[in-house]
């Protein structure tokens, strides 16, 4: 999706939260420079058509598919929002094996352990490794899950006060536009949950930007430092 095509930089590649909308990235465009591209990757299945993705490594390798139509080689620049950091950090690392350089990989409020590996691990990449499922009484995957489950109706909510700044008229979406985003959301939000319970992280070499929301939430404090500061 794209929020700005104008600009001399190079494009940021913004990836979706659980429910897989893209549109309140446009709310970063008064914060970037104006010579800075934005796109907004959403998820497959909006439109009611297509499989969705069976694991967060396929999705990252779809996304990077798409990111490459518009910038065919590196240096890139990632930002993922809650799930999406799951992904951006599958992108990066894959990105890396295809020989391309990540020049930026920024995570928003994921849950940072599970982008961390044991130091034994770290030389572990995306192509030789798996996503297994975890044990289904984990009690802190119960948490983060809740915590990754965001309100589809309030999401809308947001992204529609966000249609503006992309000059989108509302009005555009019709009632039975925004039923269908509001049924294939929900059925994405449910896959992008499933995900999230086999995902097992790969660890990224290189830099990490992280932020955390501290209002109404964990303290940064509490939460960065379970990211490997390799």
């Amino acid at each position: 999706m794209p929020l700005r095509t104008q600009g001399s930089r190079r494009p940021l590649f913004c990836i979706h939260p659980v429910q897989g909308l893209s549109w309140s990235f446009s709310k970063l465009l008064n914060h970037l420079h104006k010579d800075q591209p934005v796109y907004g990757l959403q998820a497959r299945g909006l439109n009611g058509k297509g499989q969705l993705p069976g694991s967060i490594h396929e999705m990252a390798k779809d996304y990077i598919d798409q990111i490459r139509r518009i910038q065919s080689h590196g240096p890139y620049l990632l930002l993922g929002w809650s799930f999406g950091g799951f992904v951006a950090n599958s992108m990066a690392v894959q990105l890396k094996d295809l020989g391309e350089r990540v020049d930026l990989l920024a995570i928003m409020d994921t849950p940072a352990k599970y982008l961390h590996l044991e130091e034994d691990e770290a030389d572990t990449t995306e192509a030789d490794c798996r996503e297994q499922p975890s044990g289904s009484g984990d009690k802190e995957s119960s948490k983060d899950e809740i915590a990754l489950l965001e309100n589809i109706q309030s999401y809308l909510d947001l992204a529609n006060q966000s249609l503006s700044t992309v000059h989108i008229d509302a009005r555009d979406l019709t009632l039975e536009r925004r039923r269908v985003i509001m049924e294939q959301g929900n059925r994405i939000n449910e896959n992008n949950l499933r995900l999230f319970k086999q995902y097992s992280p790969i660890v990224y070499v290189g830099d990490i930007l992280f932020f955390n929301a501290t209002v109404n939430g964990v303290k940064g404090s509490e939460i960065v430092p379970t990211v490997d500061p390799q």
